[in-house]
Parts: structure tokens; sequence; C-alpha cells
């Protein structure tokens, strides 16, 4: 009786305050919407403060850690693939100075018949790639293979420019694959080289940097020889020893730019 007086008397009695609605509870053995959605909007907020923005190279200790396009054409090669790269351009360039011009210079020079030709590249290129396999096996058992790059490239080196001074078909059969010879003891080991030097996912640039500075030394060393007998007017004997000056270069840039990777060291030895 004493609620039902103020109503009598037209006074309202205060409303009850709100009150919020009860959480969703889980049924047994399913899990609540909410919490569902929670742990999902987590898990994304964790994952994009992780990946690296695109357009945005993260500044982190370890730079090999950011897989964007970006990142990747950004990182500059290591030392070895630029230092391996100038030393490919440069023999590259030395040796083409003298192989388009070996043909003619045993037709007119030493009168050398064309099987001859024939039999000294033959030669020479089956050595090559028979001795590739070999040092390639033989550097893996090593713990530095910078000795046989600087072997390879040494043999190279001095034989090529002998070409000048050949007297016959027999020599400049000797000097070729004497040449080969070096080839085929360098080329397996400075690509480990090359691999051993970058992360995986930067090997395929750091080979094509490489290939593309080997087949630009190709492209100069023919023009350096072309202007040498054209409009220098030099003869070919000598052409063959200015190619002993890219091929000296290459040597002093392996010898002074090139290091070996540590970690690969450790490894063989221990």
């Amino acid at each position: 009786m004493a609620i039902l007086e103020p109503l009598a008397r037209g006074v309202r009695l205060p409303a009850a305050p709100p009150h919020p609605p009860p959480a969703p509870r889980a049924m047994a053995g399913i899990p609540s919407p909410m919490g569902t959605l929670a742990s999902v909007d987590a898990r994304k907020s964790e994952e994009a403060r992780r990946k690296p923005d695109v357009g945005r190279c993260p500044m982190s200790a370890d730079a090999r850690s950011c897989d964007t396009f970006w990142c990747m054409s950004r990182r500059s090669l290591p030392r070895n693939v630029i230092a391996l790269a100038l030393v490919s351009f440069f023999t590259d360039a030395s040796s083409e100075m003298i192989y388009p011009l070996i043909p003619a210079f045993l037709a007119t020079v030493l009168g050398a018949s064309a099987l001859s030709m024939g039999a000294i590249e033959g030669t020479a290129e089956s050595v090559a790639s028979l001795l590739k396999f070999g040092s390639g096996w033989w550097s893996d058992r090593l713990p530095k293979r910078k000795p046989l790059v600087v072997a390879g490239y040494t043999i190279a080196s001095l034989l090529r420019p002998l070409m000048g001074i050949a007297q016959s078909a027999t020599q400049v059969f000797a000097i070729r694959v004497g040449d080969r010879i070096g080839k085929g003891i360098r080329s397996s080991p400075r690509d480990a080289l090359i691999a051993d030097s970058v992360a995986p996912e930067d090997r395929g640039r750091a080979f094509g940097f490489h290939r593309a500075s080997d087949h630009l030394g190709a492209v100069v060393g023919p023009l350096l020889a072309f202007v040498l007998l054209q409009w220098v007017g030099v003869s070919m004997r000598l052409v063959f020893l200015l190619a002993a000056i890219p091929a000296a270069v290459a040597m002093l840039v392996l010898v002074l730019m090139v290091r070996e990777d540590t970690r690969r060291m450790k490894m063989v030895i221990g």
C-alpha cells in the first residue's frame, strides 16, 4: 500500500538503472563467437606488425629478412660478387682480343690448315669441360676456394699473351689448351664462391650480374682488337701481347678484393 500511495498522488517513481545485456556464454564444446573474432583480429594485427610494408625496407639488424621486391632490388651486392664480376669482365676482354683472331693468325701468319684449328679448339674445350667437374668437387673439400680460382686465372693470364710469339700451330695448340686448363680449374670454384657470398634469395641476381659483366667483356674485347688493327695499325702479334694488360688488371682485382667466406671455412675445418 505504501508503494501505491505515490502513484495515486501522480508522483512517478525513479526508473531503474539500465543493465547491460549479458555476454554470450559459450556452450559446451562450442567457442564463443566474440572470443573467436577477438583472436582472429589479434592474429591479423600481429601478422601486419611483423610483415614489412611494401615500398619501405625495414631498418632491422638482419637486412636479409626483407622479402619484398623493392627491398631486394635496393640491397647492394656483396663485395665478392662485384669483384669477381670485374675479374670476369677484364679476363673475357683479354681472351676475346685473341680468340677471334686465331683462325686468321693460323692461316695467314703460320700457314696452318682449317683442320688444325678444329683440332685445337675441340681439344681445348674438352679439357676445360672435364676439369670443371674435377675442380668443383675438389673445392668442396678444401677450406678455401680462392686458391683454385687464383691458380686458374693465373695460368690463363700467363699463357694467353704468349700467342704473340708462337711460331707454329703446335705452339698455338699448347697455349690454347693451357688457357682452357686454367678456365676449367677456376670456373666451378669461382661460381661456388659467388654462391657462398650471397643469401639464397639473392643468388639469381648475383649470378645474373656476374654473367652480364662476363658477356660485356666479350663485347669489349673484339672491339679493342678491331680498333688496334684497323685504326692504330698494329699487327696481330702485338694485339695478342697487349691482351696481357686487361688480364693483369683482372689478377690485381682478384688478389686484392676477393675474400673467403669465413663461415664456410669454419664448417669445413670443424
